[in-house]
């Protein structure tokens, strides 16, 4: 049983990281994707600190959030072009 419960920790902390890393390709917030997605600021930032795991419905949920928005915002794209530009091309 040891190996399984090690096994669902390591699940857990990628689910949280996970999250936070989609959100931020999104360009969201917590508080911006917590309100498209009808849950609570707090409950983002406990699932992506890692100190609670979500259920299946409030995952179901929180990815609901992410529908309304393309994965590379305008305010990323802005981001890429001062990134690539500011770069000497090989």
């Amino acid at each position: 049983m040891a190996a399984l419960e090690k096994a669902e920790e390591g699940l857990s902390d990628d689910i949280g990281n996970r999250l936070r890393m989609v959100r931020q390709i999104y360009g969201l917030t917590q508080r911006e994707l917590a309100r498209r997605a009808g849950v609570t600021n707090g409950a983002i930032s406990l699932i992506e600190q890692n100190r609670v795991s979500p259920s299946i419905s409030s995952l179901k949920k929180i990815l609901t959030g992410f529908r309304s928005r393309s994965p590379i915002s305008s305010r990323s794209t802005s981001r890429l072009r001062k990134t690539s530009s500011s770069r000497p091309m090989n």
